[in-house]
């Protein structure tokens, strides 16, 4: 399943601010797997954490390829053979921990260690699929907003994510694609 961009979505943002009506009108649109289980969506997430996109492609294919997705399943594995796939100990670990406990809502991940505020968020964007998640604190992020935006000031970059809202998810799609695509005549 893929998070759905509609075209109200992108006359908001194409409105919001011209370099983002450009960077929608320059690049393809979006395409962005979901997940429909909470524990992909965070194994996920946290292999996805502080590494490099194709770093983190070719492990999470080893960890989903090596292991069941079903999570009865995963809690039997131990953090060790976790590490064999290529995880560190501190990945194995926090995916072990949240395997095996019990969370209530989304914000309780982060009692886990090695879970902070941009894993929970992905998580937001990628399971939940919430239409409002602009992830200022993620590397890919701060780098668009330096090269398209010319802002590092953090209050700037606050007060623009606001022109996004309520859309400022599929914003972070289309500068993450800005990043890794070239640009696309349409």
């Amino acid at each position: 399943m893929f998070f759905i961009i509609n075209e109200k979505a992108l006359k908001h943002l194409r409105a919001s601010d011209p370099v983002m009506c450009q960077i929608i009108d320059s690049f393809p649109k979006p395409k962005r797997e979901t997940f429909n289980t909470l524990h992909e969506a965070f194994i996920d997430t946290v292999i996805a954490q502080q590494i490099s996109t194709p770093v983190y492609k070719t492990i999470s294919k080893r960890f989903f390829d090596t292991f069941s997705r079903d999570k009865a399943r995963l809690k039997t594995y131990s953090i060790e053979a976790f590490q064999a796939v290529g995880l560190s100990l501190s990945k194995a670990r926090t995916i072990h921990t949240f395997l095996n406990g019990r969370y209530q809502t989304l914000e309780d991940l982060a009692s886990i260690k090695g879970v902070g505020p941009w894993t929970v968020s992905m998580i937001r964007l990628f399971y939940s699929k919430e239409q409002d998640i602009f992830l200022l604190e993620d590397g890919g992020i701060q780098a668009a907003l330096k090269k398209h935006f010319n802002l590092t000031n953090k209050h700037a970059q606050i007060a623009l994510a606001k022109k996004f809202t309520p859309y400022g998810s599929i914003a972070t799609f289309y500068l993450w694609e800005s990043l890794v695509k070239e640009v696309t005549s349409k």
